[in-house]
């Protein structure tokens, strides 16, 4: 009897042997995983649960590309318009009708970059946040008398809504055809209506429109002015012209 309780007393004491030599291998094992983890990754807990990876910001950043190159009439520069692609969506600016008869740019033109292929000089025309609605540059012999470059620009948020878009005043620029002497012909103060070149493209004829104060006023019965710029001697010109509407409207009301 005393020999089948020690032969019982081994067993027992065997089968606790091997079941703490079990825990110590699979603790080993453990700890061998945990070593060999791959950087980066994080263990969890299982109560705690898988995190959700980070979600993109809605919308995506704009891109940017030239447009094809125009060339300059007698002038070894091209000019590169420098488009925005929308990729979130966005509302683009509005086309419509530009002061020289054609359509407005149907992309959204954020500068101009002028480039001399033989030289390889080059330039960009704007140094702040623009939107170029329409653009004249003379591309051929039969602008031969235009030395100027014409564009039609949104440059800041004029009724205060956030952003800058058709609905904000447009401003007329000029410049040389190299891009050279960037000039600002109208005030922001006013937007530009419509415009148009005279005396053999030296000069322009400016329609421009003046925001009241009073928001319930109609676009439609906004004050307006015509302007006569030289752009030769870049000043304004034909000033008499204020002279005589003025004693036009007095004869209206005598």
């Amino acid at each position: 009897m005393k020999r089948i309780l020690r032969i019982l007393a081994g067993f027992v004491v065997g089968a606790l042997a091997l079941v703490g030599l079990g825990t110590a291998i699979y603790a080993l094992l453990m700890v061998s995983e945990k070593e060999h983890v791959p950087h980066g990754v994080i263990l969890q807990d299982s109560a705690q649960g898988a995190q959700a990876p980070p979600q993109p910001r809605p919308g995506s950043p704009p891109e940017f590309r030239y447009a094809f190159p125009l060339s300059v009439y007698k002038s070894p520069y091209l000019l590169l318009k420098v488009v925005q692609t929308e990729t979130d969506g966005s509302s683009r600016l509005k086309r419509g009708i530009s002061g020289s008869g054609r359509e407005y740019e149907p992309d959204i033109i954020v500068n101009v970059v002028f480039f001399n292929p033989g030289s390889q000089d080059s330039r960009l025309l704007f140094d702040r946040p623009v939107f170029i609605q329409g653009l004249s540059c003379p591309g051929s012999i039969n602008d031969s008398g235009q030395t100027k470059i014409l564009l039609e620009v949104l440059t800041r948020d004029s009724n205060h809504d956030g952003v800058i878009n058709a609905k904000d005043n447009s401003v007329l620029f000029c410049s040389e055809l190299d891009g050279t002497g960037l000039t600002q012909i109208t005030s922001d103060s006013v937007s530009v209506v419509q415009w148009q070149f005279a005396e053999r493209r030296h000069s322009v004829v400016i329609e421009v429109k003046r925001r009241p104060r009073d928001p319930s006023i109609e676009e439609g019965s906004w004050p307006r002015r015509l302007l006569w710029y030289n752009l030769v001697a870049r000043s304004f010109t034909y000033r008499q012209l204020d002279t005589l509407i003025s004693r036009a409207g007095k004869i209206v009301l005598q």
